[in-house]
């Protein structure tokens, strides 16, 4: 304790000496197994080391900032850089601290935006950023947050300034714009101390759209005008392609490698790769036999898009091929188990059977299909097969929830199921009412806690147990940026008036 005392007292008129005690004790912690501890204990900790770690970034881009401020340009062979040989800054900090230059280069913008500066006649320069550098001394957000809406709310002002000089000789952004921007950095900071980093990025996003009175039709302009594809050189046989697309054109990529990684076989393996490549497995006593993809995830990624490279070029205006697949998983499970929520399930061609309430979540959004056996297990009787969730619907529904609706949650639509809010198996029908997107891991997870799904006028609701809240309240759920950039406008609108 007399150790932390001096640390505190110090650390004002000695940073270096009371980081030197800090680094002695978090020795001490890093050096001993964690193994003994309780679960409560490895919970705190873990907590307790992001949060400290947080203040240790914070420290880290300032320092890096004032590195950078004191090696500026201007500053010719006196810069702190290039009185150690290094002209650079970004260069000097790689020297000082082995970080990769891209870091080094991250944390001196960062540390830039959020510190005050000097103008030339000597008077201070507020901070860009006050909020997020205050949350970030403190300890409330980390560096991905941070750089997430420092970024964006820059691009924000930088789009405004070319924009407006584009249009009749505007200037910039205007008192009222750089308002709205302080007040989006404010709440998007406050958001970043409780959600996850990727949540902030979606927040952002639609901070950045209702702060565009333009709407995107300029910035899409800027957008595409940075497009393009680099062929880089060989080297070892192997020549690296960087590629810059738009959203839109991510995200088309993105669906097909989507699709053709959860195929039922491999697709796009190149004839000569067989062998390499893949294991044939023959079924005992049948002719069938199954390739199965050893592949890497980079490499099948690579394999799909020369695939689809190739099928381009090989198409005609009247042959065109589909990428599309489907793929069938087989469960099974007693009828009087997967009503009383019981024992187990088996997945076919798995030996290890699931939990009761994987089924439940498979059966929820894939359906299920009574079978009638005999004593010796032969099929008396299929019963027809379930209503599954069209594409149409499986389409409107991420529209509507943005990805799954369990709060923090950052998975997409595309690695969502859709749920039913009452169970098929009670009636409840396969439409979009009485239906919301939940991830693999959440969906599950609902069939075995006490959370309860609703949908209230048109939108899922989520009311969380008593002992998590103990309002009881039912709370919007969902990621639909339309609607949230909607309501950050009928915001500001409010504001004004």
């Amino acid at each position: 304790m007399p150790l932390v005392g001096t640390v505190v007292e110090n650390s004002w008129t000695d940073p270096v000496a009371a980081l030197a005690q800090i680094d002695a004790i978090l020795k001490g912690v890093a050096g001993r197994s964690l193994r003994d501890l309780d679960d409560e204990t490895v919970l705190e900790l873990t907590t307790m080391t992001e949060e400290v770690g947080r203040k240790i970034d914070a420290i880290r881009v300032d320092a890096a900032a004032e590195v950078s401020e004191r090696s500026r340009y201007e500053l010719g062979a006196d810069g702190l850089g290039s009185r150690h040989g290094y002209p650079k800054a970004v260069h000097f900090l790689e020297h000082l601290t082995r970080v990769s230059g891209a870091e080094a280069a991250r944390r001196v913008k960062l540390g830039t935006s959020l510190r005050t500066g000097t103008s030339f006649t000597g008077a201070p320069i507020p901070a860009p950023h006050p909020h997020v550098a205050e949350a970030m001394r403190a300890g409330k957000i980390g560096v991905d947050a941070a750089t997430t809406i420092t970024r964006t709310l820059d691009t924000v002002l930088r789009d405004r300034t070319v924009v407006a000089s584009a249009d009749h000789g505007g200037v910039g952004p205007t008192a009222e714009d750089l308002e709205a921007i302080a007040e989006a950095e404010a709440l998007l900071t406050d958001a970043a101390a409780s959600v996850p980093a990727d949540l902030v990025q979606v927040q952002a996003g639609a901070w950045r759209e209702a702060l565009d009175p333009d709407g995107s039709e300029p910035r899409d302009a800027l957008i595409h005008a940075r497009r393009g594809l680099h062929i880089g050189r060989e080297r070892e046989g192997i020549v690296r392609l960087v590629w810059d697309v738009e959203p839109v054109v991510a995200a088309r990529l993105a669906a097909v490698l989507w699709e053709n990684d959860h195929a039922a076989t491999p697709r796009f393996l190149p004839t000569e790769d067989h062998a390499s490549d893949s294991t044939p497995e023959t079924d005992p006593g049948t002719e069938l036999t199954e390739v199965i993809d050893t592949r890497t995830i980079a490499q099948r990624h690579s394999d799909i898009l020369a695939g689809l490279l190739l099928v381009g070029m090989q198409a005609s205006a009247n042959e065109l091929g589909t990428t599309r697949s489907t793929a069938t998983v087989l469960v099974q499970v007693s009828a009087t188990d997967l009503e009383a929520g019981t024992g187990v399930g088996w997945v076919d061609g798995i030996t290890a059977p699931i939990s009761m309430s994987r089924v439940e979540a498979l059966a929820c959004a894939h359906g299920t299909q009574k079978v009638l056996l005999g004593n010796s297990g032969e099929v008396l009787y299929l019963g027809p097969a379930p209503r599954l969730f069209s594409q149409g619907q499986r389409r409107a529904l991420a529209v509507r929830d943005g990805g799954c609706i369990s709060p923090n949650c950052t998975a997409t639509s595309r690695e969502c199921d859709a749920h039913h809010v009452v169970p098929y198996s009670e009636g409840g029908p396969t439409d979009i009412d009485n239906a919301v997107l939940m991830c693999e891991r959440h969906h599950t997870d609902l069939h075995r806690s006490n959370h309860k799904v609703q949908i209230i006028n048109g939108v899922p609701h989520i009311l969380a147990p008593p002992w998590i809240d103990h309002t009881q309240t039912w709370r919007p759920a969902g990621h639909n940026r339309v609607a949230y950039a909607a309501q950050l406008s009928r915001r500001r609108t409010a504001n004004r008036l």
